[in-house]
Formats: C-alpha cells, sequence, structure tokens
C-alpha cells in the first residue's frame, strides 16, 4: 500500500534533508522517531536511553497527550540540545527527515503498537530500526540483526545499547538499511 517512488528524493530535496540534518545534529549521529506522542509508544524509555548514550541526537516527529511530559522529562535530564522535540511535522518535512537520519527508533512498550506503517516507512528510505521486540507486527518488519534491532519493551540500556551499537558503525547501519529497504522491495513485488 505505499508507493516507493514517494520516499524517493530528488537532488532539491536530498540538499534539503543535508540541510535539516546540520540544524538538528550537526556531524553527530541522529535516530528518528515519527509518531503520536502516546504513552504506549515508549518516549519515556527513549529519552532516558539517549541520556545513556552520549553523542547521539535524536528527533522526535509528533504531536500528542505526552507532549509536555516528554519536554519536561528532556529539560529534567538536561538533553535539551540532543533531543529534539519537533512537534507535528508536514509529510515532506517527514520525508526529508527520514533522508537526513542515520536510523528509525520505534521505542513502543506495549502491545498497542500493533504496525508500525513508519517502521516499513523508514525501511523503504534505507534506514535501519531499532525497535521494542512485541509480539506484534513491529517484529515482523525489523529483522533482528538484519534489517536493525529488536530490543526487550521498556528495556533503557538495552535501547541505548543497540542505537550506540548502530549509530557508532555507519558501515554496518548502511548494510542493515539496505537490507530493510530490499525486504520491504520483495514484500511489495
Amino acid at each position: 500500500g505505499l508507493d516507493a517512488a514517494r520516499f524517493a528524493l530528488d537532488d532539491v530535496a536530498r540538499e534539503e534533508a543535508r540541510a535539516l540534518r546540520v540544524s538538528l545534529a550537526g556531524d553527530a549521529p541522529l535516530a528518528l522517531f515519527v509518531g503520536r506522542l502516546i504513552g504506549y509508544k515508549g518516549l519515556d524509555v527513549l529519552v532516558r536511553a539517549m541520556a545513556a548514550t552520549p553523542g547521539a541526537h535524536v528527533a522526535i516527529a509528533g504531536d500528542g497527550p505526552m507532549k509536555d511530559e516528554i519536554a519536561r522529562q528532556v529539560a529534567e535530564a538536561g538533553l535539551a540540545g540532543r533531543v529534539h522535540l519537533l512537534g507535528a511535522v508536514a509529510e515532506e518535512t517527514k520525508l526529508r527527515l527520514l533522508g537526513c537520519a542515520d536510523a528509525f527508533v520505534l521505542p513502543s512498550v506495549t502491545n498497542a503498537e500493533a504496525f508500525g506503517i513508519v517502521q516499513v516507512e523508514a525501511q523503504m528510505c534505507g534506514l535501519p530500526v531499532v525497535a521494542s521486540n512485541l509480539p506484534t507486527g513491529v517484529s515482523d518488519v525489523t529483522v533482528d540483526g538484519e534489517t536493525g534491532f529488536l530490543v526487550p519493551p521498556g528495556d533503557i540500556d538495552a535501547l541505548s545499547g543497540a542505537l550506540g551499537a548502530l549509530l557508532a558503525d555507519k558501515a554496518r547501519a548502511m548494510r542493515m538499511g539496505a537490507a530493510g529497504r530490499d525486504q520491504i522491495g520483495r514484500a511489495h513485488v
């Protein structure tokens, strides 16, 4: 149901994505979350994991009832310079974010996360994914060790470790991202 052509960036869009990346993280590794800011998405776990992942940045795109709580957690953890709360973004901006990040993260903590369509979108863009190992469609999209990493839901250390390992090894991240794009391509043939 997703048009792969929609996720291909032309030269202008690639340049806009590069500029967006520089504005968010400079040369530092950048992870991305896109979704509703609600409890089961595990953003509190992501914020705590980022505190344990020195040097890395994460962009959080979305809006929802947990917005103020997440902002408070980011401020209390002293992460305002590395955790970027972008609010709701237009589809075009989401595509630029997918085009500039090094990895996608889906830290959901309950089975309410039945299937992360944004996971598929991230893999279509060649991003490796770090997701919670939930007994739902989430673990069907990301193949642990091949297209990204699956971590136990709510496990701050595992999330930080997986993100840190992926963001520290660009060659591995690129291989996993390419494998994810190939996997999604095969599934849509």
